[in-house]
């Protein structure tokens, strides 16, 4: 069965997680998500089949110890516990990451002042990862989780992140392009399921928000928040005040 595992897991110190110990979450392509209620974290577990697509032992290194508060990382590589006393450290099984008690919400939800912390915190992120040669993959929006404690979304699925050698600021470039357009990807989404607007009204939308949110405005947006803040309680009013 899917949310049954057939092994336990062991840490390179000889810590062992009985899989007894781990509820199940859900799964993707490549891996399924266990929580592991012990150390209130949750545990991402490689299929034999998705090794191909799993976080590299080289990105997971680099990232380990960055400061970063909007994109979850991974804290500790794990190893399927066979009889087998050697482990190869490079080619681990799963991770450690961050548990988010996580609820349903719409970005068009979200109050301006809170889009605004979660922008600037984004932006710190990504320049963080930038100036350690990490540009970031697979930024879509299946991989944006609302964490209902501390009013901040966060990106989950690092695993086809790698590191450019590049020049840190082309690097920037690039990472800001797969952010915004996971932002247009979100907001489309939910302008697309309002129903209060005419089609009409949501295609103009849709474009607009487009423009606002284009690869070299953020500038340009974050002042649009800013200037909205504390004017508007949520996007959605925003939005919705567009026509009507």
């Amino acid at each position: 069965m899917e949310n049954e595992l057939s092994f336990d897991l062991i840490d390179l110190n000889g810590n062992v997680i009985r899989k007894e110990e781990l509820v199940y979450i859900g799964r993707g392509c490549n891996a399924s998500v266990w929580k592991y209620e012990k150390e209130k974290c949750a545990i991402k577990i490689f299929y034999p089949r998705g090794r191909t697509y799993a976080l590299s032992f080289n990105v997971f290194k680099r990232m380990k110890n960055l400061e970063l508060v909007n994109i979850v990382k991974a804290q500790q590589t794990l190893y399927e516990k066979t009889t087998s006393t050697k482990i190869n450290k490079q080619q681990f099984d799963a991770y450690k990451m961050e548990y988010i008690e996580t609820e349903k919400q719409a970005l068009l939800d979200m109050k301006m002042t809170q889009l605004l912390q979660n922008l600037e915190n984004l932006d710190k992120d990504i320049f963080v990862l930038s100036n350690n040669h990490i540009e970031m993959h697979d930024v879509n929006p299946k991989n944006i989780i609302w964490n209902k404690e501390d009013s901040m979304f966060h990106l989950i699925d690092i695993d086809m992140y790698e590191i450019n050698r590049g020049k840190v600021k082309t690097i920037y470039e690039k990472n800001n392009i797969f952010l915004y357009i996971l932002l247009r990807g979100v907001i489309r989404q939910e302008i697309n399921s309002l129903n209060e607007m005419s089609d009409t009204s949501r295609r103009e939308l849709i474009y607009d928000i487009s423009s606002i949110f284009s690869i070299d405005s953020k500038i340009a947006l974050v002042k649009k928040v800013e200037e909205l803040a504390g004017k508007e309680k949520d996007l959605k009013t925003y939005v919705l005040s567009r026509f009507y």
